[in-house]
């Protein structure tokens, strides 16, 4: 019995020292402005403990669909010897818990903005042929609104309100921030 504990403390032992450890996230069925190395869309999750958090990175090994609310578990690792820019621990999926897709229609908001010369947010929904994409991450629908938000990104902060619509977004509408 004390030989069996000794190799499960053994083995606890190496995994915490190489750094890894799986753990439970809800990924958020939208994704909310964040700024990293340049200004993007990161995914939102919950953590085990209901704590929200903003995730930079990407998880290998999971493909982020907007409108669904994903359950899985994670394994993280330590990096060895990280890039001055980058992340120190990298994420992979260990399995899929649940996968729900929020009813159409479902409306979420995201703070817009001007950010300068350099980076303006309102670069980031652009025509692409016939279609408009928020951020290089997802199709908008054309409407009235959205070109209104274009222009009105221009001039002041907004927090503009999408709702999904099978795999796209629609903007519903937006205020001064």
């Amino acid at each position: 019995m004390r030989q069996s504990f000794n190799i499960l403390l053994f083995f606890c032992l190496s995994i915490s020292a190489f750094g890894q450890k799986n753990e439970i996230y809800i990924i958020a069925p939208e994704r909310h402005a964040c700024q990293g190395e340049a200004r993007h869309l990161c995914m939102k999750y919950t953590d085990e403990m209901g704590q929200g958090h903003t995730f930079y990175d990407a998880i290998q090994g999971f493909e982020y669909q907007w409108g669904h609310e994903t359950t899985m578990e994670v394994r993280t690792e330590k990096v060895k010897n990280p890039p001055a820019d980058g992340s120190s621990i990298d994420y992979f999926l260990v399995k899929v818990i649940s996968d729900i897709q929020v009813p159409n229609g479902t409306e979420f908001n995201i703070r817009m903005e001007k950010e300068g010369d350099d980076y303006p947010f309102a670069k980031m929904i652009e025509k692409d042929g016939d279609n408009f994409i928020l951020m290089y991450s997802v199709e908008i629908e054309e409407n009235e609104i959205l070109h209104e938000l274009i222009d009105a990104i221009e001039k002041y902060p907004v927090i503009t309100t999408f709702s999904h619509q099978s795999g796209r977004i629609r903007v519903e509408g937006f205020k001064p921030s």
